[in-house]
């Protein structure tokens, strides 16, 4: 299917000084001989004897003479691009280069994509690629595809005990409080993460086990009762670990904050703090 436009560059119109010097008339059957030629084939370029062409462009014999001598009498033929004039016997040739110009690529574009679908099996109706551009975009997509490997290679796979240790730590503490343990995602991981760490390197049989039994422990004595967190929990872990209570620090007064550890590293944190 031919296409039903081609595009005027308004600018070369006005300002090309050849065109410039031709008569309204003449610039007028001009447009007119454009209109005409983008529907010729091959396309850009028409030919017939003036009365011929008087018809095509809606103008007198006589109009059409004087628009052909008018064009190579100013030079637009050779200077502008917008028109070449050649007589031949009685009938007249005349070409726009630049439709003629941008005809031949297209039809070009078209015959590599006809080559390219028929050598692939393809019935599509995009243009393929050049050779160029498909090497490229072939050479990117693999690019890609290392780096997406090597950055999924590098990251850490989840260790999914984590998530069960805070989902039986959750349910615990609400078992014992009737209220729901705020959960500090990023922290409680980090500490609970550092616990299975020290236990695997221990070779203990199951580290879920063991920390699940110490949650325990702490749950079941007053200070840990009051002030039950993970972070707690990793700070007396190796005293709860083997499921004796441990003794409250010096001046402990039961929290109402629970949650917040009051004891952290040996030191006393908070309530009851010298």
């Amino acid at each position: 299917m031919k296409a039903p436009a081609f595009q005027f560059y308004a600018r070369d119109w006005m300002t090309d000084p050849a065109l410039s010097l031709c008569s309204p008339a003449t610039r007028g059957i001009w447009i007119d001989l454009l209109c005409a030629m983008w529907f010729a084939s091959p396309r850009g370029v028409i030919t017939g004897t003036p009365e011929t062409l008087s018809r095509l462009t809606r103008c007198t014999p006589s109009e059409m003479r004087s628009a052909i001598l008018d064009l190579e009498r100013n030079g637009a033929a050779s200077v502008t691009r917008n028109a070449k004039v050649t007589l031949r016997h009685t009938k007249v040739t005349l070409s726009n280069r630049r439709m003629a110009r941008e005809d031949k690529l297209r039809n070009q574009a078209r015959l590599r994509a006809e080559k390219y679908r028929g050598k692939h099996h393809s019935n599509g109706e995009v243009t393929p690629p050049s050779a160029v551009s498909a090497v490229s975009a072939t050479d990117c997509n693999c690019k890609e595809d290392k780096k997406a490997k090597k950055k999924s290679s590098a990251l850490p796979t989840p260790d999914r005990r984590i998530k069960i240790l805070i989902d039986r730590f959750y349910s615990a503490y609400k078992k014992v409080h009737g209220r729901a343990y705020v959960v500090s995602g990023a922290k409680d991981g980090k500490l609970l993460k550092q616990m299975l760490a020290a236990l695997d390197a221990e070779k203990v049989a199951d580290s879920v086990v063991e920390i699940t039994k110490a949650t325990e422990t702490m749950l079941a004595d007053a200070w840990g009762k009051s002030n039950a967190s993970i972070g707690l929990l990793s700070s007396q872990f190796n005293k709860w670990r083997g499921g004796a209570a441990t003794p409250a620090p010096p001046g402990f007064r039961p929290s109402s904050s629970a949650g917040l550890p009051l004891f952290k590293g040996g030191v006393l944190q908070g309530q009851g703090a010298k």
